[in-house]
């Protein structure tokens, strides 16, 4: 399959990281510790000139089992 290039971002996140449920209220989301992360890969993607970024914590929905099942036996 043909996809754009993109980077990654998965740590240790701490006690505010930005979940896919808090992408909702953007306002709130970047009131959080975490949200520097965010900039700080998105600042780095650009600079690489890639337009994409993936961050581990809020591009799955873990509300969903079926989408979490997926992720998982596709980075396994």
């Amino acid at each position: 399959a043909d996809r754009p290039d993109y980077l990654i971002l998965t740590h240790t996140w701490g006690d505010e990281k930005v979940t896919f449920s808090d992408m909702a209220n953007i306002e709130a989301a970047k009131r959080k510790k975490g949200w520097v992360k965010i900039e700080g890969i998105c600042r780095k993607a650009r600079l690489m000139l890639i337009d994409y970024a993936w961050v581990d914590t809020y591009c799955l929905d873990k509300s969903s089992s079926a989408e979490l099942t997926e992720s998982i036996r596709t980075i396994g």
